[in-house]
């Protein structure tokens, strides 16, 4: 498990490649989100899966950092909603999570 960022350690400089990793996270597991989706294949869909899960903690921990307070709620909802997702495979919910990225897009 990784240590969490503090974002007032964070150089101003230094932001800017934290928001480009932040939109580069959401857009991979975005893409991973549709492909998943529309895939019928298990081990397609099983690799579009091992990608959102691993863009997943990325985007928790730099929403936790860049957008603090105003992401937090966001972040819950995303992970709890995905997690509806997996389970379920519904088309609810799967909009709910395709919401939740757009809601969390920079």
């Amino acid at each position: 498990m990784s240590v969490p960022i503090n974002p007032s350690s964070i150089p101003p400089k230094d932001m800017d490649a934290y928001k480009n990793e932040y939109a580069e996270s959401v857009k991979l597991f975005e893409k991973a989100l549709e492909g998943y989706h529309k895939s019928t294949l298990v081990q397609q869909k099983a690799k579009y899966k091992d990608a959102m899960d691993k863009a997943l903690p990325i985007i928790n921990e730099l929403v936790s950092c860049i957008l603090k307070r105003e992401g937090g709620s966001m972040e819950i909802k995303l992970n709890t909603d995905y997690q509806k997702y997996m389970e379920s495979g519904k088309e609810d919910d799967f909009k709910n999570v395709q919401g939740d990225i757009k809601s969390l897009k920079p």
